[in-house]
């Protein structure tokens, strides 16, 4: 079995795993139990108190404040508040972790033309022999998918053939058919394109769905496909490149998880007319939580029986958001060391009162931060506060939350619990779950004047857990 097809095999089977067990996973040999800113934006902030509260509209409006839901849609003229993130999302990433080159780096391989198979989904090399036929009935007469793209709609099934020829022997590229699995039919093709082995870059680009193909599980699996892919191979960094004024293109790439970088002006000309270029990205220290987002917005249980989605995959991706006054993001795997040095200094006071190492502190925050949602607050100083959410398909848990030393005393502890309700809510949970040691009856207090209240108590080999839930008044909708 090749390389990515085993990572994505490991992946299935580490969800199944964690349905079938809640128990000895994260800890280490401990059970433990189950461009530049909008102009709009620039003003608002100058106008100070005003400012603020449009800013906090657009942000909710962007899905990036309270319980994390975009409003829908973007609306023509305000697209850019999204892909600008907006002042608060820019203010977070200029303070996340410096980007640096692991001293044992390699350059990886040209990516090898192979069947990527996924649940709804299977890309193949192109053959023009065997994948016109679909290609060519799922697209003949819809120019309109071609707008976007630099070459013109293919007058007739000799015209495609002679695209899907020149794909296939293209050097520098793989395209791939996109198979509806199905019905087993090809109803698209996308490459991957812009192949830097010695920078460890790959883009996925030439995206040609037809509109059966659109905004369907197979449309978003082929491009978790191919990340998971570049990403198994030992690529760094994944690209997603679009005309500016593709406001669709645009919007779908925030969707996948890919992070706006800025503009590109008078980068190309396109059908004898001006591209702006609109440059998007995922790092590999990002793709492990950006594959938990499509895994978990693939998942069955996320689709009624009619298909219809239960929650979108842009809730599962939410970069940022604002807990109360407080800002906080998601963590990448660039974030680990940071995150070591606050549980330690955290919760290393804890273990003389329960005599045993706290479960948090010893975890493994690679895995925790791949499965998992870890929600960080930082200010000047660095890294302050990290929230731990465990969501599985039934159960809503804060593994842990955790506030500097240095940072008590600014209520964070109690914004983040808040923020984990909102976003409980926000994904559809009716209650919040969560463990800590029964000896610790101070925080235990702490817990149930936020609403928690014991429901149980869980003996292991070296240690006694006290459980408690919170239920919400009424479940979300």
């Amino acid at each position: 079995m090749a390389r990515a097809e085993r990572a994505i095999d490991r992946r299935r089977q580490g969800q199944a795993a964690r349905r079938r067990c809640r128990g000895c996973r994260l800890v280490r040999g401990v059970r433990r139990p189950s461009g530049s800113l909008d102009g709009r934006v620039r003003r608002d902030l100058r106008r100070g108190r005003r400012g603020q509260i449009r800013l906090r509209r657009r942000s909710r409006a962007a899905g990036l404040g309270g319980g994390g839901r975009c409003a829908g849609p973007c609306r023509p003229g305000r697209a850019r508040l999204c892909l600008d993130r907006l002042a608060r999302s820019h203010s977070l990433a200029r303070k996340g972790p410096l980007m640096t080159l692991s001293p044992d780096w390699k350059a990886p391989p040209f990516p090898p033309a192979k069947v990527l198979d996924g649940r709804y989904c299977r890309l193949e090399p192109i053959d023009p022999d065997r994948h016109l036929d679909d290609i060519w009935a799922a697209n003949q007469g819809q120019d309109h998918i071609w707008e976007w793209m630099p070459a013109l709609p293919p007058k007739d099934r000799a015209g495609y053939r002679d695209l899907l020829v020149m794909m296939a022997e293209k050097p520098g590229i793989v395209p791939f058919a996109v198979i509806d699995k199905a019905d087993g039919k090809a109803k698209g093709h996308l490459w991957l394109m812009e192949i830097r082995p010695e920078h460890g870059v790959f883009e996925v680009g030439y995206i040609t769905y037809s509109p059966s193909l659109q905004r369907t599980k197979v449309a978003t699996e082929a491009i978790y496909l191919c990340g998971a892919y570049g990403f198994s191979l030992g690529y760094r960094r994944y690209e997603w490149k679009c005309n500016d004024l593709n406001e669709p293109s645009k919007r779908a790439a925030l969707r996948f998880g890919f992070q706006y970088e800025g503009l590109f002006r008078q980068h190309m000309v396109v059908k004898g007319k001006n591209r702006d270029t609109a440059w998007f990205s995922i790092l590999d220290s990002e793709w492990p939580v950006r594959a938990q987002a499509f895994e978990r917005w693939l998942a069955p249980e996320n689709f009624d029986a009619q298909g219809r989605q239960k929650l979108s995959l842009t809730a599962f991706n939410q970069p940022s958001a604002l807990a109360g006054p407080v800002a906080v993001r998601r963590a990448s795997l660039a974030d680990i060391p940071a995150i070591l040095a606050l549980k330690n200094a955290a919760y290393t006071p804890n273990e003389s009162i329960i005599g045993v190492p706290s479960l948090p502190r010893i975890a493994d925050y690679a895995q925790v931060v791949a499965e998992h949602e870890v929600w960080l607050a930082e200010s000047e100083g660095g890294l302050d506060a990290a929230l731990v959410l465990d969501i599985e398909p039934g159960d809503f848990t804060v593994w842990s939350v955790a506030v500097s030393p240095a940072a008590q005393g600014r209520k964070l502890g109690a914004a983040l619990m808040g923020f984990a309700d909102e976003r409980a809510r926000a994904l559809g949970y009716a209650s919040v779950h969560l463990y800590t040691n029964a000896k610790l009856t101070q925080r235990i207090g702490w817990y149930e004047r936020l609403g928690y209240a014991v429901t149980h108590h869980e003996d292991l080999a070296d240690r006694r857990l006290a459980h408690m839930r919170k239920e919400f008044d009424k479940p979300a909708q």
